[in-house]
């Protein structure tokens, strides 16, 4: 009975640990919002980008030294990768 006390203890704490972990990296990445007039044009924006091969497009959203990228439809691709 003390070893299924003593799982569930430290079960408990990778919880707690982890809740507390996700909670500060919300806070750090919001934290960004507060200053948002401090950001100059070239740190926020929206680009699209072909591969050097021009056989995938994706469109790109930067946020500071952060990028996220999703994948653009090859009909899409024909007509801006030239």
């Amino acid at each position: 009975m003390k070893a299924h006390r003593a799982e569930s203890g430290i079960l408990f704490h990778l919880y707690q640990g982890a809740c507390c972990a996700v909670f500060v990296l919300a806070v750090l990445a919001l934290s960004g919002c507060a200053s948002m007039a401090d950001f100059s044009a070239n740190r926020m924006d929206n680009r699209i980008a072909c591969t050097v091969a021009k056989d995938k497009l994706y469109a790109l959203s930067e946020w500071g030294p952060v990028s996220f990228g999703a994948r653009i439809s090859d009909l899409d691709r024909a007509a801006v990768c030239r």
